[in-house]
């Protein structure tokens, strides 16, 4: 499982997905809906780049998280 965290950027108002798991995931998206397509889209092919002996057509789980946000 690939962990995705979610932050939002204010300044650009857009949300910006980043994941510890797979390296050179950054993807930025105006909302929530279009950052989940991209990210499931980008997904297969960086695990493809970072791991070139796994057969990624087996199946990629991700799993999205957005830190709380302090008030």
């Amino acid at each position: 499982m690939c962990k995705v965290e979610i932050t939002h950027d204010d300044e650009a108002n857009v949300y910006v997905a980043t994941s510890p798991d797979l390296k050179g995931l950054v993807v930025e998206a105006e909302t929530l809906d279009e950052l989940e397509k991209e990210v499931r889209d980008l997904v297969p092919e960086l695990l493809t780049l970072n791991l070139p002996k796994l057969h990624t057509k087996a199946g990629t789980h991700v799993s999205f998280f957005q830190p709380p946000v302090a008030v």
